[in-house]
């Protein structure tokens, strides 16, 4: 993937009962520009009419940043 606005988002708040309004500055950081997204998939079709699934996912080259997952599904008829 390739992200083209990767600079980094500022938010600004302040608390509603400051009798000052001091704002509240918060500093994101910069975004990753690339990264990959790895995914592996397996399915199974068996007899009586019961079927399966596995998925896992990852995301690789991302700084500071760890994301997996995985899926499992089942069916069967009844």
């Amino acid at each position: 993937m390739k992200e083209y606005g990767s600079d980094a988002e500022a938010f600004r708040g302040f608390f509603v009962d400051d009798p000052t309004a001091t704002p509240i500055l918060v500093l994101g950081d910069d975004l990753d520009s690339s990264y990959l997204r790895v995914s592996l998939g397996l399915s199974m079709v068996l007899t009586q009419g019961r079927s399966g699934f596995l998925s896992y996912e990852r995301i690789l080259g991302r700084s500071g940043i760890t994301q997996q997952g995985a899926t499992l599904g089942l069916r069967w008829e009844f």
